[in-house]
């Protein structure tokens, strides 16, 4: 495995913003290759198509030739901090008993810091995911937006009023060209690659996910147990084309925010769905 973790982590901390002077602010999204909005730029650098923005992942090269990769899988885990994931993942790596999964990883795995986008919500950073752009480019700024041309407070995830008043024109609100900029599903589906979108069934059809993916093959499931079984039915079906294949998992996000991130019931959640993604490499 390749552990970037401290030499990263030092990058990361290092990196201020002169314009904010003493802001006692400990971190600082590092746009410039250690940022979540730089993972859609080498997703294309891999796939061998043009990409939104010239910064990508400041990762060594993957041991691969480009031109031989066919399916890129990303698995979104909502919440999981890197505290929690250094400290889990290393715990399995570093086990008398450890699975193939882990051996796995050991063998294969680049493990480093990313930061996040600012505001860091889900609202603004799955936007930033599925665009390549920041906040400031593509406009989704918060969990909870004033849309002054519609005179009216929208929750940026379910696209719904926050406080419905009668002199608002939400019918007027139109998801689908909220967006000033391409989406990456329709950036793959121009060049040649075929995108999947799997989601839980509860936010299948919200707002922010029809904005997100046009042009994407939608998948809706109802456990984790499905969102793999379905998953592992995709990659036995035959493909020509490229594929790109985005899981997304939101327990333990939901889970922290009720019960606190270090909880038995994120732990045992975490335990069951590494379980099954184990399965899965396997």
């Amino acid at each position: 495995m390749i552990d970037l973790r401290s030499d990263n982590l030092i990058r990361i901390k290092a990196n201020k913003y002169q314009s904010l002077g003493t802001t006692p602010i400990e971190v600082f999204p590092y746009y410039n290759g250690l940022n979540l909005v730089n993972i859609p730029n080498s997703i294309c650098r891999w796939f061998n198509i043009p990409a939104p923005r010239t910064e990508v992942l400041d990762i060594p090269d993957l041991p691969i030739n480009y031109a031989n990769i066919k399916n890129i899988v990303l698995l979104l885990i909502d919440g999981f901090s890197f505290e929690r994931m250094s400290n889990w993942l290393y715990r399995g790596l570093n086990s008398i008993f450890a699975k193939p999964l882990w051996r796995t990883i050991r063998e294969n795995a680049i493990f480093t810091p990313l930061t996040s986008v600012v505001p860091s919500t889900t609202a603004n950073a799955l936007t930033s995911l599925w665009t390549g752009k920041t906040p400031a480019e593509h406009g989704v700024i918060g969990y909870e937006l004033f849309l002054r041309e519609y005179n009216l407070i929208l929750n940026m995830i379910l696209q719904e009023q926050v406080y419905p008043h009668p002199s608002s024109v939400e019918n007027q609100f139109k998801s689908d060209n909220f967006l000033p900029i391409k989406t990456l599903g329709s950036h793959f589906a121009q060049n040649g690659v075929r995108s999947y979108a799997f989601q839980h069934e509860s936010i299948f059809g919200s707002g922010l996910s029809r904005m997100l993916f046009p042009d994407v093959n939608r998948v809706p499931y109802s456990s984790p147990e499905e969102m793999w079984q379905k998953a592992e039915e995709l990659f036995d079906t035959h493909s020509k084309g490229k594929r790109y294949v985005y899981l997304y998992w939101s327990d333990l996000d939901t889970l922290s925010h009720r019960h606190g991130p270090y909880s038995k019931r994120v732990k045992s959640a975490w335990n069951g769905f590494s379980h099954l993604l184990e399965r899965f490499i396997s």
